[in-house]
């Protein structure tokens, strides 16, 4: 029988949510030690600064970890033309580093929530210099992502054991955020400088009408990425404008559990068969299809399981994982614990299947009309009911985007649910060379 997979994407993915398991393991142990020590209001003020620095990572991140991903996995044996797309983007990323540094000074002095803790944002605002030399993009595109998984796992492994030593009091909150950024720095350089050696870059020098180029090429995407982040990112940054510091830190831990289950599975199955389906649908529309059927039944299945977990065992994860003090989050927990099976299915229709057949546009529409739905929910829920209406507002958001990508496909002739293929889960152990 033939398998939907060939062993290199086998290896990567196993590899890949390995040392996804060890990522996320170690909030598990490091993020119960630091809620208690710092308190909800603090961990709330930390939530708030991370996702408000988020916006200027998104515009340096510009959409290249798709494009660029898709362009090195089509040139992958093309030497010359990976370290042409390479110094292009990395040059495209400082000349974007720059103009969010303008908006950054310009956010800092017009927004006044930002004055009274003006040293934190500085300090989180430096996650961004690492976040510029981190090449995932290259790594996905060359599906080496068991490398981005390993410089990610010493990062998390470096600020691990600086929380342990370091982190003692509440107001050490701000030695937090210096130690995230500096180890986030630290492997940004270590992975450029393996990714050269390893990949053989060789140097390239683009010029502004190259870099002009690639942002273009980018700038779709670039735009659906701004909308999904209004109805994600952004639900921790309007609610701070709601809510207390306490009741952000809530809602930031109750969405920090998610992600970290979310994390385990759909983000190194969604990176992994990226560059996959590109290919296969470049050899064969017909052969896309079906693999694709194949990944949705996949996640699906383990999507459902891991929501139905969420919902039965949030009062146990947020005692033991945050403490009593969160007793408030379990709600909210609640809340999204089918966002993992919901954003399962937009990753597969709209990221994989949508993307690699160059729908973008579709992509930006949809998005777009999801991140104004979210706006309205949350206009109309958060003021009333906190962070338990910001998770509505973002479980609504989801549910648009899931079945607006799975329609379109359906509209496209794409009919990828099949209960064979959920029942038939013997294709997970049958495993051969394309």
């Amino acid at each position: 029988m033939k398998s939907f997979m060939n062993k290199t994407v086998i290896t990567n993915f196993f590899s890949l949510s390995s040392l996804q398991i060890a990522n996320y393991i170690i909030p598990v142990i490091t993020v119960p030690y630091v809620v208690r020590v710092i308190g909800p209001g603090n961990y709330g003020l930390t939530s708030f600064a991370n996702a408000f620095i988020a916006y200027f990572i998104l515009i340096v991140n510009f959409g290249f970890d798709l494009t660029a991903s898709r362009d090195i996995s089509i040139n992958r044996n093309n030497n010359e033309k990976i370290s042409e797309i390479f110094f292009s983007v990395i040059a495209a990323k400082i000349f974007l580093f720059i103009v969010t540094l303008i908006l950054f000074i310009i956010s800092i002095i017009i927004i006044p929530r930002l004055h009274q803790d003006l040293l934190l944002y500085i300090v989180t605002y430096g996650i961004i210099i690492g976040n510029i030399f981190f090449p995932t993009w290259l790594f996905q595109g060359m599906e080496k992502l068991s490398r981005t998984a390993f410089f990610s796992l010493i990062a998390r492994l470096i600020f691990t054991c600086s929380i342990f030593l370091l982190i003692k009091k509440e107001g050490d909150y701000i030695l937090l955020q210096a130690l995230y950024s500096g180890g986030q720095f630290v492997v940004g350089i270590a992975a450029f400088i393996y990714a050269i050696k390893l990949f053989k870059i060789r140097l390239y020098i683009p010029g502004i009408k190259k870099i002009y180029i690639t942002l273009k090429s980018s700038f779709t995407l670039f735009v659906s990425s701004v909308v999904i982040n209004i109805y994600t990112t952004s639900n921790v940054v309007i609610l701070g404008f709601f809510a207390t510091n306490v009741e952000v830190g809530y809602f930031s831990a109750a969405m920090k559990f998610m992600y970290i289950t979310q994390g385990l599975f759909v983000g190194p199955f969604s990176q992994t068969m990226y560059p996959y389906i590109a290919n296969a649908f470049t050899n064969s529309f017909d052969n896309g299809v079906k693999k694709l059927k194949t990944i949705f039944a996949i996640v699906l299945t383990l999507t459902f399981l891991t929501s139905i977990l969420l919902l039965l065992f949030s009062h146990l994860i947020i005692s033991i994982f945050f403490g009593n003090k969160f007793i408030p989050a379990i709600l909210t927990l609640q809340i999204i614990s089918f966002l993992p099976l919901i954003i399962g299915i937009s990753q597969v229709c709209g990221t994989l299947a949508l993307l690699n057949l160059k729908y973008d546009k579709i992509i930006l529409r949809i998005c777009a009309i999801g991140a104004l739905l979210n706006i309205i929910f949350n206009l109309l829920l958060t003021p009333a009911l906190k962070g338990n209406g910001t998770a509505l507002a973002w479980l609504l958001t989801e549910l648009y985007i899931s079945g607006a990508t799975y329609y379109t496909l359906r509209r496209k002739g794409i009919n990828l649910f099949s209960w064979n293929e959920i029942i038939n889960m013997r294709n997970l152990l049958r495993f051969r060379n394309n």
